[in-house]
């Protein structure tokens, strides 16, 4: 579902967001800790589209 898509079925249904509320603080995308990487909010879209929707594989 595209963002068009999205946006015209929440209109169907009558669903009406708020507003994003602003930051109160500084916050980071990526972080590590030894190995790990710790990912938060971050979304990857092609044309319009979620892509690379999943878990991580394992090793």
């Amino acid at each position: 579902m595209n963002k068009h898509q999205l946006s015209s079925r929440l209109d169907e249904l009558g669903i009406v967001l708020d507003s994003p509320k602003s930051p109160v603080t500084n916050y980071l995308p990526v972080t590590r800790a030894g190995t790990m990487i710790f990912i938060s909010g971050q979304v990857a879209f092609k044309n319009g589209n979620f892509f690379g929707v999943g878990q991580v594989a394992r090793r």
